[in-house]
């Protein structure tokens, strides 16, 4: 249902890739907690610490007003991890909607990896924390970890989060990947309160040049999810 968007490059500057949505109806059956929600938008953002290394540029890459990450794929070009695609999904004119909003080279298919929970209409989970694997010598991303929370449209104006545990457990629930050529993990950073990760800041190498691009760590931005009712 997803495809790659990657940034493209003219006249030696980076062409951001534009998301991408498709939107469908709630199901009749099984319609899910969000059905109730005419539109969703962001409330104040907040950028977190940066999970990694800090690079040349900082990138802040944002998902449509309103929507939510619920995955984060990564990709390479010559083992240099320059591909980076957020999936995201958001209720608009009371249609689920999700899309994707990719930046960075054109990777390879065999080097592509997701982090992050599956998309659910029925039980939609948004990413909450990002935690990087990197190599030590070079401070390239070498892997992701991510936390997500459930969804659901509560009582009030804002939605409601609750963790997403393992089974039979208290405790946090991760989704991950790793490269071989890996060797440390950095800090997990978590964003607020009922927030949600709404998009990242990317620290990146060789912003402007496609061919030497290398992505060094990644900071979740952060905002809770508002919403009017139907």
């Amino acid at each position: 249902m997803h495809r790659v968007l990657p940034g493209m490059l003219l006249c030696g500057l980076i062409a951001l890739a534009a998301p991408t949505a498709t939107s469908q109806s709630f199901s009749n059956s099984n319609p899910g907690p969000l059905a109730v929600i005419e539109d969703m938008n962001h409330g104040p953002r907040a950028t977190i610490r940066v999970s990694g290394s800090d690079a040349d540029h900082s990138i802040d890459w944002i998902v449509p007003d309103g929507g939510y990450v619920y995955a984060i794929e990564m990709g390479e070009r010559n083992n240099r991890p320059c591909h980076i695609n957020l999936k995201y999904a958001t209720v608009d004119d009371g249609e689920m909607s999700f899309g994707e909003k990719g930046y960075g080279c054109t990777p390879t298919q065999s080097s592509l990896r997701n982090a992050g929970p599956l998309y659910s209409e029925t039980s939609p989970k948004a990413l909450k924390g990002i935690q990087v694997y990197q190599r030590n010598s070079n401070d390239r991303v070498k892997g992701l970890s991510v936390r997500a929370v459930h969804l659901t449209s509560g009582n009030g104006v804002r939605v409601r989060t609750r963790p997403v545990l393992r089974q039979n457990s208290s405790s946090w629930a991760t989704y991950r990947f790793t490269r071989t050529n890996g060797n440390d993990w950095d800090d997990m950073e978590s964003c607020g309160n009922q927030q949600v990760v709404v998009g990242v800041r990317i620290e990146v190498d060789n912003h402007f040049d496609r061919n030497r691009q290398i992505i060094k760590g990644l900071a979740p931005v952060c905002a809770r999810l508002e919403f009017d009712r139907m």
